[in-house]
């Protein structure tokens, strides 16, 4: 019998193109990628292609996303399958 972990991978891969389930994945998943301190200082806040689009709370925590864009990236891949996110784009929360 198949693990269902070792079946999300071709399901979500499957629903590919349709962004409220790739973002509503990618905002469940965040806090498992970012870790739960960076997760709280980053949220997540839209996807435009294959850009994921987060805010952060500042300057400090922009450069953070920045220098860790690729493992965040790899994380992603390694939970969905390759080619959700090719880049993220960090914007400040001015609020």
């Amino acid at each position: 019998m198949k693990r269902i972990s070792s079946m999300l991978p071709g399901l979500l891969h499957s629903l590919n193109g349709n962004e409220h389930v790739m973002l509503a994945f990618l905002q469940e998943v965040w806090p498992a990628v970012a870790g739960r301190r960076l997760a709280e200082q980053a949220k997540v806040a839209g996807l435009k292609g294959k850009t994921l689009k987060l805010t952060v709370k500042g300057a400090v925590w922009q450069r953070q996303v920045q220098a860790l864009e690729g493992p965040l990236l790899e994380k992603i891949d390694r939970l969905w399958g390759k080619g959700l996110i090719e880049k993220i784009a960090v914007e400040l929360d001015l609020d």
